[in-house]
């Protein structure tokens, strides 16, 4: 276990690392966030809809939550899934308009394609069909059984 901050020379650029001991893993925080928000493991696998058995193991880093827990994590914080694990997002800017979608339920971004896709219609802007149909394999001709 490494006690001291250190760096890595990557010869045009010095990355300073912390401490191994000083690393928040994403177990850490998950439980600062339930501590932020005064709820025990039991309200937030009741909110998250996952096992209680299942929040403890990732509070104590004894699995790792898959995009499916850690979706239901963050939408249950009210935060995104790169806040709640600590990445940054590459690009910001592309991001940022889709920011609003991850708070939005399933209903919620469904209805919204939906109306989309009416709108379109109402507007005659349907996509063209293939100006030719697609080859469809066809099976060999198996030979009839006489009765």
């Amino acid at each position: 276990m490494l006690s001291d901050a250190y760096a890595i020379d990557c010869g045009l650029l010095t990355v300073g690392l912390p401490a191994y001991s000083e690393r928040v893993t994403f177990g850490k925080r998950v439980v600062a966030r339930r501590k932020d928000k005064g709820w025990t493991q039991k309200e937030l696998a009741r909110r998250t809809d996952l096992d209680s058995q299942t929040i403890f193991r990732i509070e104590h880093d004894r699995v790792q939550a898959g995009w499916q827990s850690r979706l239901k994590l963050s939408r249950a914080f009210g935060i995104s899934v790169a806040e709640l694990t600590g990445e940054e997002p590459t690009d910001a800017e592309t991001l940022s308009p889709f920011a609003a979608l991850a708070s939005l339920s399933e209903k919620a971004l469904l209805d919204g394609l939906v109306a989309v896709v009416r709108e379109l219609e109402r507007r005659g802007l349907r996509p063209d069909p293939p100006s030719s149909p697609a080859p469809v394999a066809q099976s060999p001709a198996r030979p009839r059984r006489r009765r």
